[in-house]
């Protein structure tokens, strides 16, 4: 698992890619911090976020930033359990900034 995130991180991620790249790296991060349950599954989880961003992509405002991706990619792969507290991540201005800001 953390193998494919360096990989995904350490590339551009398309537009189109984005929606499964993101759900992964955070519900690995959900996992390893014994955090998913609270979404039913991993799969769950995945299925949610992968919807959640895949919407906001194809908002009409989204101006997708392959570089905005890998930098919020890059951050959720080296986040802490602390830095969650029970909460979903704020992984740095970088994952707003993935259209560009508009949305």
């Amino acid at each position: 698992m953390a193998a494919v995130l360096a990989m995904l991180a350490g590339c551009a991620v398309s537009a189109s890619t984005w929606p499964s790249a993101r759900a992964e790296a955070e519900c690995s991060l959900y996992q390893r911090c014994g955090l998913s349950e609270a979404f039913g599954s991993e799969a769950d989880c995945r299925a949610l976020l992968e919807a959640q961003e895949g919407a906001w992509l194809s908002d009409d405002g989204c101006d997708y930033s392959r570089q905005a991706a890998r930098d919020c990619l890059n951050t959720l792969s080296s986040l802490g359990c602390e830095e969650l507290n029970g909460e979903r991540p704020d992984a740095t201005a970088s994952c707003d900034l993935v259209c560009g800001g508009g949305i």
